[in-house]
This record gives C-alpha cells, structure tokens and sequence, in this order.
C-alpha cells in the first residue's frame, strides 16, 4: 500500500501555527495550488490503494485505516462555521467568528481546516463508488462527524439505516447493538468455523467476528443452517457473546450469513433463527463445537466436532 500523499496531507494539516516570515507557507501563499498538487493526488492514491484490496472487506479497512489517521489530527470546529467560500475552492474562506481585517494566521487557522475537508470529501466519494459505509465507520471510530462536509459529499444517500442528515444525532442518542464476542475465544471460533468457508469469506468472517458489525453483504456457510445457528447459540448461552440479545443475534445471523440446503443456496428467515435459537428445542444433530465449562476457573472450552 502506498501512503507518501496521504503522509504529506496529514503532516501538512498537522501544523499548528505559522512563523512571521513563513512566506511560503502553503495554506496561505499557495492555496489556489492546493487542489491540484495535494487533492487530487490524494484521491488517486486512494483509488489505487482500494483497487488493490480483494475484498469488500479489505476495502473496508482500508478506509478504516484512512480516518483512523485524520482522528489523531487536534480536533476542528464544525464545518458550518466556515462562510463566504466559493465550493471546492478557498476564496474567501474564513470562520463566521473572523470578522474583520484577518491576519497570516487567521487564513492560515481556516485554511488548514478546509484543506481537511477536502480531503475528508474525496475519501466519501470513494466510499460511495466502492459502496463503503462512510458514516457507520465515522460512528463506530467516533470520528467527529461535524467537521466535515459530510451532507454535500455524498449528496444525502443512506447507508445502514443512517440519515445523512440525521447522522450527528443518531451517533449521540442511538448506540449501535450488535454481538460482541469475547476477544479471548474469537481465534479459536474462527479456527472451528473457517473450513465452512471459502478462502475469500473467511477473511470477512474475522473481520465480523472482531467487529460484531455486518459485511457489505453476506458470506455463505457450505453447510446446513442449523449446524452454523446451534454454534452461536452454544456461545451465546454461555457468555462467550455478549451485548445483545437473542433476536439481535438472530438479524445479526441473518444479515450477514447465506446457508446450503443440498444444493440451493438460502437466506436465513426469521421464524428459522428464532426456532434454532430462541427456542429450548435441540434442533442440531450434527453439531459443528461443543463448549465444556471448567467449574474451577469458571471458564469454558470450545472443543471442535
């Protein structure tokens, strides 16, 4: 993967002040040149790092690793604060606090913001080509959505049931459930089950694992439905998942698991889940693990079928 533009953006964004006879400084002198010798560059080197990236959610992590970098960056203010400016461009940008003759720093402050927007932008069109759920991973990192230009950029879509423009207050008022798997036994669950899956979803299986989120859509078990649903249930039953509950787990199985049944594949259905999973009926004849609890240690070992 290749970085140099995006380390140049961000050291350039990393500043925070200006020295008196910094004439050269870029925000300041050389902002109409800004676009062409930083930002479009910047999209480029993203583009190829994405084309790169196999799959969904390699894609995914990438754009993970790409805001990760900018969170570490002092936080701005919100984005609507920024007036008179010409879109895409940074004539007459200021704050609607800078009122008045402005000085070297007061443009370079604005400046420096708007450079981060920009790039923020190019990162959500990409996101939107790639159909890479830009603001469920600005929610999950807690990326301070207000600072960017978040409604212009992808031009009010809606990814996983999040409101472009109801984003801020729905990251605030409506934290997202989903199951968490203990970080201990997630190696030794995805040792059991990655053989039921292709290499490719096998990699989206960790990663969802890890994450207790969803996959950009759903991966296949070569197997019954009834033996991958009997596996969560074992781990839901004895605490290894956590933060949800039983119907939670079952649209969270839905959502991101197709099952064979001979040899046609199947969506999993409600009343399915709910019968394997909510329900004391012991379904699975054939089950993938076993989980054996130690009454000393008060652990459990999953032991493999």
């Amino acid at each position: 993967m290749n970085t140099e533009v995006l380390e140049k953006c961000l050291t350039l964004i990393d500043r925070q002040s200006i020295s008196k006879d910094d004439d050269g400084d870029n925000f300041i002198e050389k902002a109409g040149s800004l676009n062409n010798f930083y930002v479009k560059p910047f999209r480029k080197e993203l583009d190829l790092n994405l084309l790169t990236r196999g799959t969904p959610g390699e894609k995914n992590d990438l754009i993970i690793y790409y805001i990760s970098e900018f969170i570490r960056i002092e936080n701005f203010p919100p984005f609507n604060t920024i007036v008179n400016n010409i879109e895409g461009t940074f004539i007459n940008v200021k704050y609607d606090s800078q009122v008045g003759p402005m000085d070297r720093r007061d443009h370079f402050l604005v400046n420096r913001h708007y450079f981060y927007v920009l790039l923020l932008n190019e990162i959500q069109k990409c996101c939107f080509n790639y159909k890479i759920p830009f603001l469920k991973i600005c929610s999950d990192l807690f990326f301070p959505i207000e600072t960017i230009d978040y409604e212009s950029a992808i031009e009010y879509k809606k990814w996983d049931d999040f409101s472009v423009r109801e984003m801020p207050a729905k990251m605030m008022s409506m934290p997202e459930i989903k199951p968490v798997f203990n970080p201990e036994s997630i190696p030794r669950i995805f040792d059991i089950l990655k053989d039921y899956f292709s290499l490719e979803h096998q990699t989206i299986l960790l990663l969802i694992l890890k994450s207790g989120g969803n996959a950009s859509e759903p991966i296949l078990f070569r197997e019954s439905g009834t033996r991958l649903a009997d596996a969560f249930k074992q781990l839901y039953n004895c605490g290894i998942i956590k933060g949800c509950q039983k119907k939670e787990l079952e649209n969270w199985i839905s959502e991101n698991f197709y099952y064979r049944q001979r040899e046609t594949v199947k969506k999993f259905s409600p009343r399915y889940l709910n019968d394997l999973i909510s329900t004391n009926k012991d379904n699975c004849q054939n089950p993938i693990l076993n989980i054996i609890p130690d009454k000393k240690s008060g652990n459990f070992t999953i032991s493999k079928l």
